[in-house]
């Protein structure tokens, strides 16, 4: 269930509130020392991802050019592509072919 509260800073207190939850978990972090306004925002996300686990890495065959476009009309029109990239010396790691995920219109 979502839960909703508040946070309040006074003095030099900090009180966090929930006021509908059965259990709740706060994870709170701050950049170090060293941070600058600049680098702050990176210092806590790196907390949050060193905290939760990081994404692995993507295969090697998938850090390039990704191609994607919004539909080929025939598998000649996809190879033409597929051609012209390396006619032109284009390094293209990935071709999505999505076509048959979409609905035609004819079938609506």
């Amino acid at each position: 269930m979502p839960n909703y509260g508040g946070v309040d800073f006074t003095g030099n207190t900090t009180t966090w509130t929930a006021d509908a939850a059965r259990q709740i978990d706060y994870f709170i972090t701050v950049p170090g020392a060293d941070a600058t306004p600049g680098t702050a925002g990176g210092a806590i996300m790196n907390n949050y991802v060193d905290a939760v686990g990081h994404a692995p890495m993507l295969p090697e065959y998938a850090m390039g050019y990704w191609h994607s476009k919004n539909r080929y009309s025939s598998q000649a029109d996809l190879l033409a592509a597929a051609e012209g990239f390396h006619n032109r010396s284009i390094n293209v790691s990935i071709i999505v072919i999505d076509y048959m995920h979409w609905v035609s219109e004819r079938s609506l």
